[in-house]
């Protein structure tokens, strides 16, 4: 096994324990940021990340990665861990990962960063591969939505690992829509303007992130991305939240403005 450490704290260490968890292969904050020995047997090893007790009672934080790679397996087979970062092949799912907290990856109509966002995934999420290719020194990955197989897009291949699992049952759509529902929500485009009624199509992604996209009867549209507590609109448009009973009132600008209930984000 080769472990690679590396964390924005210097108090932040792993350590990396045998299956049977009586011996410390590795200590970190004695042995360094980096492993590489022999397993002396089969079974399930534990890789424990933690703050020294002094920098965790002073609430601080660390931003870490940790990279991993197993060689020799059943009958001296290697395999490599991280298709995203290869040249050929691939896993049938991929898993979000590595993401700042509370940022999203979003999911682009073409492999570029100014292309069309088309939804957005949070940490964990499970996504089906379809094929890797770089573009202009940077690694993207077709991937498929996973509410609707008939949506797919491009997302930067550095936020992907292999994933064993499929993504678990999501809600169910809308017919004829991608979305998990729709209906109408409170909005208004300048301060001196009616509130009006707009339709919305909300897609709740796997796990915790919601996209509402939401139309006004002049045919305006705009898309708002919740995750974890953040919300965030096109490239280049600042906003405001707020939380009003069970609302979150959005506010782009000083006059443009929605109210989304709760129910839209988290379902029934």
């Amino acid at each position: 096994m080769h472990i690679i450490f590396k964390a924005s704290n210097p108090s932040t260490s792993f350590n990396l324990l045998a299956p049977d968890g009586a011996e410390a292969l590795h200590r970190g904050a004695a042995d360094g940021a980096e492993f590489n020995g022999a397993l002396p047997s089969d079974g399930i090893y534990k890789v424990q990340v933690y703050l020294t007790r002094s920098a965790a009672r002073r609430k601080k934080m660390s931003h870490y990665t940790l990279t991993m790679t197993i060689a020799g397996g059943p009958n001296g087979a290697t395999r490599e861990p991280d298709f995203s970062d290869g040249t050929t092949g691939g896993p049938d799912y991929w898993q979000v990962t590595g993401l700042k907290p509370n940022d999203s990856l979003k999911m682009h109509e073409r492999p570029a960063l100014n292309g069309t966002i088309i939804l957005a995934f949070s940490e964990g999420a499970i996504l089906r591969n379809l094929g890797c290719n770089d573009q202009h020194g940077t690694r993207w990955c077709r991937v498929v939505s996973p509410e609707d197989p008939n949506v797919t897009g491009w997302v930067e291949a550095r936020y992907l690992r292999e994933s064993f699992n499929p993504p678990p049952l999501k809600d169910a759509l809308v017919p004829g829509t991608h979305y998990h529902a729709t209906g109408n929500v409170q909005c208004r485009r300048t301060a001196n303007a009616p509130v009006l009624s707009c339709h919305f199509g909300v897609v709740r992604s796997n796990p915790g992130t919601t996209v509402v996209d939401i139309t006004f009867p002049d045919g305006f549209q705009r898309t708002l991305y919740f995750s974890k507590g953040r919300v965030e609109a096109e490239i280049g448009v600042s906003l405001t939240t707020r939380h009003e009973n069970d609302n979150t009132i959005v506010t782009i600008g000083e006059n443009e403005r929605y109210v989304i209930p709760g129910v839209i984000l988290e379902g029934d």
